[in-house]
């Protein structure tokens, strides 16, 4: 047999999509095991979005890290890991985006809310009890502390005029008040920023040590699967999505060639449950049953380093899912060499 499989370190492979997009998470590429690797070795365990003039970014974590990556592969690295739950995703903050450009960055400028004007005072006041004039007390000083409007002397605070705290003037028109008329503009297209804004929201990932150890050391385990494929010289494809009778489509890491290249349908999936307890692996086979059937796979390996009991194998093997445990990445190649011969002596 030729062997077709992916090249290189093939991991992030689309596969084969029959009639639709699969919902369940696909292995990680390389790229996203780098990445991992990198944290790790950095002990980077969160990472926070950065305002940039077009919004939140991450760009400086790939600097960081020496990834040459795009933002736009960045964020998809970002929510599969997310989905995979070795990432968690919680709403960082919130900001506002230009309906015009979206632009992120603004100015506010103060205006008269009289006239409109932006030409004015701000400082300390007093009021003339005697006719009620409100100004700037430079404006009183420079008259020689006459009264601008009536001209009289201001003679006893208290008396005949009091101070009423910091307002605004407008050189303009003269109105005066103690608050302002505040409006913000796109620094970029000079945009007024009203109610039509957009709100951005931006997200940190968190992980842990643990975490990323984890996946790292059962990313060994998947490494081996296709290495040992590669040297049995069989065709495979990872993340292989097949549309079930059912309408949904199931997502298998690998689908192998076992009987003939050119068939048009894989003769074994394979499947992965690399972290676990008994309880989920019960759980894992009954969910691979159902997508087992509705799929019409005829044969499917189960990968695991979760130990199965005597009733775990049997309920398997009753669903015609062969469960091979292993415990490290050096066990791989025996377990899928000896699965894959007793297959073919059924075909």
């Amino acid at each position: 047999m030729s062997c077709s499989g992916l090249k290189g370190m093939s991991l992030g492979g689309s596969g084969k999509v029959k009639g639709g997009s699969g919902k369940e998470s696909p292995l990680l590429s390389s790229i996203e095991w780098s990445f991992l690797r990198k944290m790790l070795n950095e002990g980077v365990f969160e990472i926070k979005p950065r305002i940039s003039e077009q919004g939140f970014s991450y760009r400086y974590i790939l600097k960081d890290l020496g990834l040459d990556l795009s933002d736009e592969e960045f964020a998809s690295i970002l929510r599969k890991l997310n989905e995979t739950g070795i990432f968690e995703k919680r709403h960082y903050d919130s900001i506002i985006a230009c309906p015009e450009c979206g632009g992120t960055i603004f100015n506010i400028r103060y205006h008269c809310a009289a006239c409109g004007s932006t030409n004015l005072s701000y400082g300390e006041a007093l009021e003339h009890l005697t006719c009620g004039h409100i100004d700037l007390v430079e404006s009183f000083a420079k008259n020689d502390y006459k009264c601008p409007k009536c001209q009289k002397r201001l003679r006893a605070i208290g008396v005949d005029y009091r101070k009423v705290g910091r307002i605004y003037r407008c050189v303009d028109c003269g109105f005066v008040s103690p608050s302002i008329d505040a409006r913000t503009y796109c620094t970029k297209c000079g945009h007024r920023i009203e109610e039509d804004a957009e709100i951005l929201h931006g997200y940190s990932y968190l992980t842990s040590e643990d975490k990323i150890r984890s996946v790292l050391e059962s990313g060994e385990l998947v490494l081996q699967v296709e290495e040992t494929l590669r040297k049995l010289d069989l065709r495979h494809e990872v993340n292989y999505t097949v549309k079930g009778d059912s309408g949904m489509s199931h997502t298998w890491p690998f689908a192998v060639w076992v009987k003939s290249t050119s068939s048009m349908s894989p003769d074994l999936m394979i499947e992965f449950l690399l972290r676990g307890d008994r309880d989920e692996l019960s759980s894992k086979i009954i969910k691979t049953a159902v997508k087992k059937v509705d799929a019409g796979v005829p044969a499917v390996l189960l990968l695991t380093q979760a130990k199965p009991d005597k009733t775990i194998k049997q309920v398997g093997g009753n669903l015609n899912i062969k469960i091979v445990h292993v415990e490290k990445p050096d066990e791989v190649s025996k377990r899928i060499r000896d699965a894959v011969k007793e297959l073919m002596k059924s075909l």
